[in-house]
């Protein structure tokens, strides 16, 4: 029950109204603007754009790869991908075994004493957590549509002397629409010419910013 609590607490943290939370924005630094990084394109080191539409990345990275795809419907149903930094791992196991380091002391200092000693261990990492999921994704040669969720969370402990919390949360729900044809035989040229646009239309939830009351709360 108490590590029930412990993550009822973290949840409150990420679901506080904004009054809660501090005006200024976080220390986590901004990640470069994206969506759907695909995990073949990352291990290519991002360097997608010239390879030809093989999957649901096409959409993405080039849409006018879409027109590489045969005249067949192609359906990709969810398909997730999850990352996230090392150190959440050990941030995990620490939060499991913190309620119990807690409720082992006798005292409210002890019990104070026990969560600073957790926060200075992570003070000043950066853990963070991203899951992307296409829910569903078709695809033809002369285009593409697919259904996707994108989010990324991360939290840092900051400041030893007066315990605070930084989150950086952003979630991403929506669809995008592609189009791709090869204007080759309008041309009338023999090497491929092909053009592809597409449009996403997206919903994003977001929260930066800072909660210092955590002691208090504890």
């Amino acid at each position: 029950m108490k590590r029930i609590g412990l993550f009822l607490l973290l949840a409150f943290i990420l679901a506080a109204p904004g009054r809660l939370w501090a005006q200024a924005t976080s220390a986590i630094p901004a990640e470069h603007p994206s969506l759907h990084k695909g995990v073949r394109p990352v291990g290519m080191g991002n360097a997608f754009l010239a390879m030809p539409g093989q999957d649901e990345n096409s959409l993405f990275y080039n849409p006018a790869s879409i027109n590489d795809f045969s005249k067949a419907y192609h359906f990709r149903f969810i398909s997730p991908v999850v990352d996230f930094s090392p150190g959440s791992i050990s941030l995990v196991s620490d939060l499991f075994d913190l309620s119990d380091n807690i409720d082992a002391q006798g005292t409210d200092s002890g019990k104070i004493t026990t969560f600073r000693d957790f926060v200075n261990l992570h003070a000043g990492q950066f853990e963070s957590v991203q899951v992307r999921l296409p829910v569903v994704t078709v695809l033809h040669k002369w285009f593409a549509v697919s259904l996707l969720t994108d989010s990324r969370t991360t939290i840092s402990f900051r400041n030893r002397a007066y315990t605070n919390v930084e989150v950086m949360s952003r979630s991403d729900f929506g669809g995008i629409v592609g189009s791709a044809y090869n204007l080759k035989d309008w041309l009338g040229i023999e090497e491929n010419f092909q053009v592809g646009l597409n449009v996403k239309v997206l919903h994003r939830l977001s929260i930066e910013g800072g909660w210092d009351e955590m002691v208090g709360v504890i």
